[in-house]
């Protein structure tokens, strides 16, 4: 079992990337930093006032609910309102499948000047399936992404990736002013019993 912790604060950064995780920072393809800055208009604004979320889409002014319309619009800018968001439940993801395209600004420019993400040692945050995505003014905490087990007749333990921001491939994510903090990526536990079955799932 591998478990990575780390703090990371970074002002500015564009990661144009390929299966790559970020639990902090975390491996798997092609990780390009730059200081160049990706902007786009988008049509439309979803404020964040709610400060608990369950990742269910119908609660009014969560995070995950924000996320969920911005997706069906393509994109746009969400915007928060509260200071805090304690995750109850894994977030929506940003994004389709298979689908390209699509810009979100996340920023904390409501009435919050910096908004603090916390996963309660628990839950993953941010999870790019696709688009062009912007992170602004935040703090990213105590998230955790975990690994599923071995199976009961065998198998290795599943990778635990992208606690605080997983990014899918060819998914640009632009990062300004984020701090990455107490965030945990863990794998799965191994079952050696016999090592001809399926290894445990993804976190």
């Amino acid at each position: 079992m591998r478990t990575s912790r780390s703090t990371l604060t970074l002002k500015t950064a564009v990661f144009r990337v390929k299966n790559t995780a970020v639990p902090s920072l975390v491996r798997g393809g092609s990780l390009i930093l730059s200081l160049c800055c990706y902007s786009e208009l988008t049509s439309a604004t979803y404020s964040v006032t709610n400060s608990h979320d369950t990742g269910a889409t119908g609660s009014p002014g969560t995070l995950s609910t924000a996320i969920y319309q911005a997706n069906q619009a393509g994109g746009g800018d969400v915007v928060f309102g509260v200071t805090g968001v304690n995750l109850g439940n894994n977030l929506y993801p940003i994004g389709f499948e298979g689908i390209t395209g699509g810009s979100y600004n996340f920023n904390a420019n409501g009435t919050a000047t910096t908004v603090t993400i916390s996963g309660s040692a628990t839950y993953p945050a941010f999870s790019v399936i696709s688009g062009n995505i912007t992170l602004s003014n935040m703090v990213i905490d105590s998230c955790m992404a975990q690994g599923g087990n071995g199976g009961m007749l065998g198998g290795g333990g599943g990778l635990g990736a992208g606690a605080a921001l997983f990014v899918n491939e060819f998914s640009t994510v632009q990062i300004q002013g984020i701090t990455f903090s107490n965030n945990i990526a863990q794998g799965g536990v191994a079952n050696t019993f016999q090592r001809t079955n399926g290894g445990g799932g993804g976190g």
